[in-house]
């Protein structure tokens, strides 16, 4: 198992958030997690403690990197700090790790496709994950967006429950 120190984990989450990430919807809290909010979220039992010391030196592993990601990811759809406890208060690593995954990628229409309103007869947002619409929506590019932003939180959800179901598959054979 490999162990950061604190600043390579925070590098590691500062490279990890590059994709798909605007930062949180409170500006209050910092694009990118620093030190201090690191201290923070672990005093608030967001973050689990180090792995091993070394020293004076807390060591952290890829657990503790997702549930960092996490709490960012998190704050960045509005979540508050007490919500995002709630929701990694027990969470197993398959699930947290989906919960720090980057969004899936926006669906984009063919190059030279119509931007105007068109017939929409589904959506493929996943392998193995596509909507389909009977009859065929007129969806505008803001639908569609609408559609694909909210369809992030289903994938993961599918995503984990996926893992889980072969998870226990294996475990019953």
């Amino acid at each position: 198992m490999e162990t950061l120190t604190l600043s390579q984990l925070l590098a590691a989450a500062d490279a990890a958030l590059r994709s798909g990430y605007d930062g949180p919807a409170d500006r209050r809290a910092g694009r990118i997690p620093n030190r201090r909010a690191f201290r923070f979220y672990a005093a608030r039992r967001l973050i689990d403690p180090p792995a091993q010391m070394r020293g004076r030196v807390g060591l952290y592993t890829q657990l503790h990197l997702h549930q960092l990601i996490a709490i960012k990811r998190l704050q960045a759809e509005g979540k508050s700090l007490e919500e995002i406890g709630r929701k990694l208060d027990g969470i197993d690593a398959a699930a947290l790790a989906a919960a720090a995954a980057p969004p899936v990628p926006e669906h984009r229409p063919p190059a030279g496709a119509s931007t105007r309103t068109k017939a929409l007869s589904e959506m493929e947002f996943d392998a193995g994950i596509t909507l389909r619409f009977d009859p065929p929506l007129r969806a505008s590019r803001a639908l569609r967006r609408r559609l694909e932003s909210a369809s992030r939180a289903l994938v993961r959800s599918v995503r984990v429950e996926r893992r889980r179901q072969h998870t226990s598959a294996k475990e019953q054979s």
